[in-house]
């Protein structure tokens, strides 16, 4: 009942009875300026302890959240909004207390990207946003169509602004494939403002008009609570429409759901049947969760030498997911796969070109020890800094090794002493045993025995053997 008054709530804010205005911002101008040192003496470091770019906002109403590549709080100036970027950010998302939230693309502007040290004025004016009247659709079969087809073309130029104004009139004019695009842009933020809200209302359209990638997009908003209320039932619903009509995502998606036990009774077999299904019409994804499956034998017969081939074609076809889990099996020669370093490496780099960070992750870690690769300190902190920064527990140990070490970076053990703690917390076996060497020895941190013997014991109850004989020293010299 809540879903649907949300729905009717939807329609009205958006419909002809009711044209919704809101407060935005434009940007006026925005630029470097080459004669402002405010970065400068006013210096803010990365975690890399590398120096930001600063970026001043101008505007009456405060900067009070930023999503982006952002270092430390925003603070507020006067009329500015400071916000310290790292360098080479290239988009930030604003959000004000009583305007609507707006994304800055750096390159639009001119800027290829953050330099650090380098202070950058945005200003911004304030304009008047109306949401058009959508729910009078004058169907135009041609017209839609041609409307939708313009759309497409700027949307694969990246012209998100033009595109998403065409599959609007597309829209308007009775296209679902428009509608669904429209709402894709709604729910990224592609040429329009962010609204998870208005993104749920064009995917509903869509699939009521069997439109079957709105079908499994508004199945994803049901279960991850984007712009409607979390409701399992009705993402099983609209998955399950959306396979039956051929659409593999949406196997997979359901398929994860039988996997896991979300909102249904968990079974493995179904979830393996769902992805074979999405596999045998081409879908990587659906080799790849195809593949696993066979790989480890669940929910299915164990059939490594099939679960390798699919796991190939997959990583083949582009998919990141398969392309980091070759190359890791690849590097340790694992999983039945010939111990081969070097490919491992090739597909670790397919994969962390498509921002796969796990994979990023794992090259940082190569570049370091000089496995499959030349050693490369620099880079190996680099690549294992961006996985540490998305959470990545064995990146965040790396980096800690390496500032420990002083390789690739200047030494510095307080942030060895940090990154290592934030891989402890999520029970790195090697983070937790060098917790208790930074307290023991005081490291990073004041010299602290008691916290030393914590993290050993910590270890040594996870079952580490190198803990265990920490904790038998100890106690020959502490006798407690």
């Amino acid at each position: 009942m809540k879903n649907k008054m949300k729905t009717i709530l939807v329609l009205m804010l958006m419909g002809c009875t009711l044209t919704a205005t809101a407060q935005e911002y434009e940007v006026k101008s925005f630029q470097l300026d080459e004669n402002d040192q405010s970065a400068v003496t006013n210096v803010r470091l990365d975690y890399g302890e590398q120096p930001c770019a600063l970026v001043k906002v101008l505007t009456a109403d405060p900067v009070v959240k930023v999503d982006g590549n952002v270092v430390g709080d925003v603070l507020r100036k006067g009329s500015y909004s400071w916000i310290y970027v790292t360098n080479g950010t290239k988009r930030i998302d604003l959000h004000f207390k009583d305007h609507l939230s707006l994304s800055v693309s750096f390159p639009t502007y001119g800027i290829k990207a953050a330099q650090g040290q380098k202070t950058y004025v945005l200003r911004l004016t304030e304009t008047q946003a109306t949401l058009k009247p959508t729910n009078k659709v004058e169907r135009d079969p041609m017209a839609a169509k041609a409307k939708y087809e313009e759309g497409l073309r700027y949307y694969k130029e990246k012209d998100y602004a033009q595109a998403a104004r065409l599959f609007q009139e597309g829209a308007e004019l009775g296209s679902a494939r428009a509608m669904c695009y429209l709402g894709y842009c709604y729910e990224k933020g592609l040429g329009v403002i962010k609204m998870a809200e208005t993104a749920f209302y064009w995917y509903e359209k869509a699939a009521n008009e069997e439109n079957s990638p709105a079908m499994n997009n508004l199945a994803v908003c049901y279960r991850d609570a984007l712009g409607v209320e979390k409701d399992i039932n009705n993402a099983i619903e609209w998955f399950t429409k959306a396979a039956e009509l051929g659409h593999t995502n949406a196997m997979c998606n359901l398929g994860n759901l039988y996997e896991e036990g979300n909102g249904v009774e968990k079974d493995e077999a179904k979830a393996v049947e769902l992805y074979a299904k999405a596999a045998e019409k081409g879908s990587a994804r659906g080799m790849y969760n195809y593949g696993w499956n066979l790989l480890y034998g669940r929910g299915v017969r164990k059939d490594r030498a099939k679960g390798r081939e699919l796991l190939e074609k997959a990583a083949e076809k582009g998919y990141a997911a398969s392309q980091c889990f070759l190359g890791r099996a690849l590097l340790q020669g694992e999983d039945g796969f010939e111990k081969d370093p070097s490919k491992g490496i090739y597909w670790l780099q397919k994969a962390a070109s498509q921002n796969n960070y796990e994979s990023i992750g794992l090259l940082g870690v190569c570049y370091v020890e000089g496995f499959g690769t030349e050693k490369d300190y620099a880079k190996g902190f680099e690549y294992s800094m961006k996985a540490a920064e998305k959470g990545y527990d064995f990146a965040q140990h790396n980096v800690a090794y390496c500032y420990y070490k002083g390789l690739g970076t200047n030494y510095n053990f307080k942030q060895a002493f940090e990154w290592c703690k934030k891989a402890a917390s999520q029970e790195y076996p090697e983070s937790i045993r060098m917790m208790g060497i930074f307290y023991e020895d005081g490291v990073g941190v004041l010299r602290d025995i008691n916290q030393a013997i914590y993290w050993y014991q910590r270890g040594a109850e996870r079952g580490d053997d190198k803990c265990k004989e920490e904790i038998k020293r100890l106690k020959k010299i502490y006798s407690w």
